[in-house]
């Protein structure tokens, strides 16, 4: 059955995001972990899906582990390769709708599922397009998804760039945004501090130290 939970900010920043998706093609988030980069994303993919200002969402992210380390060949389809990788962003989305609609959504490919790696060629409309862990996409990568983006589209890219996994410190997601500097009228940029965080109290304190 059907429901659609609102999402709500908890802090300056997260209503900053709020903002940035309701009124740019593109926003970009760096920030430390448990910030809420992640799930007010997905809030605001389930409020405009529940909405029908746009028909349908896509997930992307890097396929690379923690530290660039490897789990190893991963059985079934291509989304289902990606799925473990998503899951993040499942679970936050099915917070909003509800776990089950989610599923259905996900058999009726109105939530798409598309590695980086598939994602040249499209040309993607009317979708709100999330793509998580931005600090370890490639520059090649980052230049083919932006260019992915076509009539009624938004695309989200969330990032933290201490934690980069291709051991270059996000020198690839910064060069990009360097070059696409002059575009700051028409593009989101949200920066969330380790005062943004809205995990446990502890979460902070590591954060702080590390």
């Amino acid at each position: 059955m059907k429901r659609f939970v609102d999402v709500k900010p908890k802090n300056k920043n997260q209503e900053k995001l709020i903002n940035s998706i309701l009124t740019n093609v593109l926003t970009f988030i760096i920030g430390e972990s448990g910030c809420g980069k992640t799930y007010v994303t997905c809030g605001m993919a389930a409020k405009l899906l529940n909405e029908d200002r746009i028909s349908q969402i896509v997930l992307t992210r890097p396929q690379i582990e923690v530290g660039n380390q490897t789990c190893g060949f991963l059985p079934g389809t291509y989304r289902e390769k990606l799925l473990p990788y998503i899951t993040p962003m499942l679970d936050a989305l099915g917070d909003f709708l509800g776990h089950s609609y989610v599923d259905k959504l996900i058999k009726e490919e109105i939530i798409q599922i598309l590695p980086i790696g598939l994602i040249r060629g499209h040309s993607i409309k009317n979708s709100f397009i999330m793509a998580d862990e931005g600090q370890s996409l490639s520059y090649l990568e980052l230049k083919t998804l932006l260019t992915r983006i076509d009539v009624g589209s938004r695309l989200v890219i969330a990032s933290d760039t201490k934690q980069c996994d291709l051991n270059n410190n996000a020198k690839d997601l910064k060069e990009v945004l360097k070059k696409l500097a002059d575009l700051r009228d028409e593009i989101g940029l949200i920066h969330f501090t380790i005062e943004d965080c809205c995990r446990a109290g502890i979460v902070k304190k590591i954060l702080e130290r590390l």
